[in-house]
Parts: structure tokens; sequence; C-alpha cells
């Protein structure tokens, strides 16, 4: 194993208690090189190989952990004296050969200091025959403190950056997520899986890059079955987080590896649950230390993330397929509801006319009503084919003067305020430009004069138009001092199919507003209703302001 700095030093001192291969003890003796060790700022104590004792601690041990003389190193560490500890070199050494040189290094956490250490052991003969167990603890608490935070910078970009990368595919999402979770554990190696509804077989999405390059599997079938599984899949089995940081150890259900498996130290799976059921798993694997909870947690909150994302991205995409067959389905129904009122209107209008001598008062009432009704059908198939283009045309925006704007519309209703008597009139305003798509504002115009001319009622006398800026939008009013709108009405009028509910006779095919709607919507702005000071209904309409060519 390494060893760097103070820690290599103080392993070539306790080296020299051990006889050399030619058969020499140094010449300094053991009890100095134990004084040497008390000056040292780490934790050293040498501990018998087979009992566990110990039987020479520095000062700097004894400091921190009492008087641990005459202890085993478990009861020193962990203040019990169960099982060895999971890290202990002692299980590495053959029983026919106790001083076999094994070092290990890892680094671990101590309850009894509340404090990270960087770990050292090694298996040594004393000069006097003993076999020993030399055991060296640097405390790394502050730089364990600084990669903590490190790390958990890094945890949350993560989660920033997949919640940024929802408009990726879903294939790059997961990839995305199986590659984060490598460094957010520390680990080496991950992959992750999606299981069938039965949670009978699992289809492995990905292998993290490290396990293409080192293991074969990633080269085999992609399908697993459950049953067939070992110790990778006991997440799934148990329907909670697994985590096994000792694979050198006896697990129930382990197996050994299929050939040309990359080599597992340390293990951890997360399964992801919806509705009851297993849906995904992710795995990582080889992490230098122990996973534990906070791992769980990152992986649980990637997955979470992952899924949310998919089930969006997948409803959005049956919303787009049903919207699709629901606009070809209006088109077509509108495209043959046109013809055939338009045929009926003209054999009613030919009957009434050519006939009119051989037709009672009824029949000829009967005659209007067929017209009347069937130019009605025709007007509504064309509102919904403009309403449904108005939703799925592209806006293309120029600068447009809102004056001649207002002109272009007074002019196309000329013949209508006359015949009804109506006044138009125009805020006073200087010159306003607007970048905006010059036919979905005509429309916008367009519709509102027409609801008012429709539903204003005899009593209406005027129609304003007028024009307010905020910070942010150009805002677009109509107002008319005919009837008002009925409260209820005020918040869905501007929905598909909704006309005024005060019974009046117009007719209507409750589009004109929701046109209006989807315009404002094309302008990244909105459309609503209010009431003026007089009591007058006010439509307004905002325009953003930072629209481009």
């Amino acid at each position: 194993m390494k060893q760097s700095g103070a820690s290599a030093e103080i392993f070539s001192i306790l080296n020299g208690i051990s006889p050399d291969p030619a058969g020499n003890t140094s010449s300094i003796s053991a009890d100095h090189y134990f004084d040497i060790l008390h000056s040292l700022d780490a934790i050293i104590f040498v501990a018998d190989i087979r009992t566990h004792e110990i039987f020479y601690a520095n000062n700097y041990a004894q400091s921190l952990l009492g008087n641990i003389l005459g202890k085993t190193c478990r009861q020193a560490l962990r203040g019990d004296s169960s099982e060895p500890c999971s890290f202990c070199s002692t299980r590495y050494l053959p029983d026919n050969n106790p001083a076999f040189p094994v070092s290990l290094n890892h680094e671990t956490w101590n309850s009894i200091t509340r404090g990270w250490y960087d770990v050292y052991e090694r298996p040594v003969t004393l000069p006097d025959g003993r076999n020993v167990r030399i055991h060296l603890a640097m405390d790394i608490t502050d730089k364990k403190t600084e990669e903590k935070t490190k790390l958990n910078e890094l945890r949350l970009s993560t989660l920033v950056s997949l919640y940024e990368k929802k408009e990726l595919d879903p294939a790059s999402i997961c990839e995305f997520v199986l590659e984060s979770s490598i460094p957010i554990t520390s680990s080496s190696i991950g992959f992750m899986g999606f299981l069938t509804e039965d949670e009978s077989q699992m289809t492995i999405h990905s292998w993290s890059k490290n396990v293409m390059q080192e293991c074969a599997m990633h080269q085999k079938s992609p399908e697993f079955n459950m049953r067939e599984g070992g110790i990778w899949d006991q997440a799934i089995r148990e329907k909670r987080p697994f985590m096994l940081n000792d694979f050198t150890l006896d697990s129930p259900g382990r197996k050994e590896p299929p050939k040309g498996h990359v080599a597992i130290r340390r293990f951890l799976a997360v399964p992801h649950l919806f509705n009851g059921k297993i849906v995904a798993v992710i795995a990582v694997g080889n992490k230098e230390e122990p996973y534990g909870d906070d791992d769980v947690i990152q992986l649980q909150l990637l997955l979470e993330g992952m899924w949310q994302i998919l089930r969006r991205k997948k409803a959005e995409e049956e919303a787009i397929r049903h919207s699709e067959q629901v606009r070809h389905f209006a088109n077509a129904v509108a495209h043959d509801l046109k013809s055939p009122a338009i045929s009926v209107y003209g054999f009613a209008k030919m009957l009434k006319e050519k006939y009119a001598d051989a037709l009672d008062n009824r029949a000829l009432r009967y005659c209007e009503q067929i017209m009347k009704n069937s130019e009605q059908i025709s007007s509504l198939a064309g509102d919904i084919n403009l309403y449904i283009s108005t939703r799925d045309t592209p806006c293309t925006f120029e600068s447009l003067e809102l004056q001649e704007i207002w002109y272009a519309i007074r002019q196309e209703f000329i013949p209508q305020l006359r015949d009804k008597n109506i006044n138009w009139f125009e805020q006073e305003i200087e010159s306003v430009r607007i970048m905006g798509n010059r036919t979905g504002l005509l429309r916008i115009f367009r519709n509102l004069i027409d609801n008012a001319l429709k539903y204003g009622g005899d009593s209406m006398s005027t129609i304003s138009m007028g024009y307010e800026m905020s910070g942010t939008h150009h805002i677009l009013l109509v107002e008319n001092n005919g009837e008002g709108i009925l409260q209820e009405d005020e918040k869905v009028i501007f929905q598909e199919f909704i006309r005024n509910s005060k019974g009046t006779k117009a007719f209507g095919t409750g589009m004109g507003l929701a046109i209006v709607r989807e315009v404002a919507a094309k302008h990244n702005g909105q459309s609503w209703l209010m009431t003026s000071p007089q009591g007058n209904p006010v439509f307004c309409v905002s325009i953003a302001r930072d629209l481009h060519v």
C-alpha cells in the first residue's frame, strides 16, 4: 500500500525493529525506538497479533484514548470488545506465517476522538521473536472536512445540473445520472438498470466508463433474470438500499463473480420505487473508504430527480401525440362540416328564392333558419381552423406602428360601426412601435371588436382603443360602454367555446377570445378582463417588449 511523508519515515523506524534479511538486528535497542515514537504526533500502538492485546502505546495515543495498555485494540479504538474491526490486517495473515508482510492503508472515523484518521497497519516480528501488529493513525480531520465541503458542493451542483439538462433526451439524462453517481460517491465503477413491471427482469441501461474499460460484462446481454442474481441484486429483492463495505466477507446470496467481471471491493445499490414497485436501480462500487448513509441519500436524490424528469417527458410526449391526434381530428371535422354546411346554405337559399310563391310563411321561416344554422356551422368550422392555425403556426415578428394597426381595424369595421351608430375613439399617444406579428395583432383587435359588437347590446355607443406600457410589456386595451360581463364569466371568458351567459341572441362560436389568448401567448403575454371606473368592460392584452425579429 502507499506510504508517503511522515508515515513513510515512521514505518522506516518500525522496520528497524525487525531483523534484516541476513538475520542481524539493529544496533539501536527497541526501547530507544519506542522513545522516539513517544515524541511523534500520531497515534501509534503495538498489539499482539493473536490476542490483539496492546502492550505499547505512545504518549500521543494515550493522551487521546487514555491508558489503553493491556486492552484489546478494539476496546481502545471502539470502546467495546465485540468482533475484530473490519479493517484489521490480522485476517489477511496466513496461519503458518503470522509475520507475513502485509501493509494496509485506509481512512476511518474514530467515535472516541471524534476525528478522521489515515490508518496504516503492518505486522512485524520484534527482536525478541514476538509477532506483533503496528498500528499508526494520523489525524486528517481538517483534510476530510475540506474534502466533505467540496464533495457537498459537487453533489449540490450535480443536482442543479440534472434539472438544467431536463430538455435532453431520456438516454442522455440517464447517462448523466450514472456518470455523476461515480464522483459524488467517490466510487470508480457503476451501472444503471430498469426493471420490468413484474420486477423479474432488469435491463442494464448503461455501464460507467470505467466498467467499459475494465470489465467484460458490458459485452454480454443487458438482460438479467432477478432469480439468478447474487449479492448485487439484494437491493431489488429487499426493496431498499444495500451496501457491502467488505466484499471479501461471506454474505447471504453472494456468488463468485463470472469470468471477466471487474473486481469488487465495496458495493452500494440503491433502488427507486414508484407506486410500490422498483422501476430503476443504480449501483456503484469500489470506493476507497466505506459507503455510508450520505452516499445512499445522494443516489436517492439523483434517482428521484431523474425519474421525475423521465415521467414528465413521457407525459409531454403523450400530450403531444394526443394533441396531434386531436388537431388532425379537429381539422378533419371542421373541413367535413364546412363543405356540407355551405351546400345546405345554398340549397336552402335557392329553395327560398325560386319557390317563394309555392311556400307558405312557415316554410319560408324554416328556410331562413336552415340558412342561419348552416352559416353558423360554417363559421364555427372556420374559427376552429383559425384557432388551430394560431396555436401551431410559428410567429415571425416585425416592428409595427400601433396607430397603423388601429387604422386598419377601424377601416375594416366602418360599415358595422355606421350601421349601429357607434363612435370610435383612440387614445392620443405619441408614435408607438411594437415588435409583434402583424397578422396576430390584427386578429387580436378584430376578435375584440367583433366580440363587442356581438355582445355589447343595443345601448353600446362607443368603442375605445387604449395603450399602456409596463417595464416588460406593451398593454393593448379595448373598452366599450355596452353591457357588462357577468362575474362568473370573467375568469373563463378566454377559454375555448365559452360565450356570454347572458342569453344574448347574437351568434358566436366561443372561439374569438380563445384566439386572442393564443396570440398573446405567442407574444409572451397574457389576456384578461377588467372593469373601468365607469363600470365598462375593458379587454387587456400584454405583448412582451423584448421580442426580436
